[in-house]
């Protein structure tokens, strides 16, 4: 819990971001659990 790291994800379908340093709100995400809808991670694009 409260880990910091290094990932890369891969997508089953295109998602159009921006980096973070360019645009807050294209360039950061959250990941939900589908199950219970909690947040499992949040991140920024680099």
């Amino acid at each position: 819990m409260n880990d910091i790291g290094r990932v890369a994800l891969t997508l089953a379908q295109a998602v159009f971001t921006d980096s973070y340093a360019e645009n807050r709100a294209t360039g950061s995400f959250i990941l939900l659990d589908e199950t219970t809808n909690n947040t499992v991670a949040a991140g920024m694009v680099q």
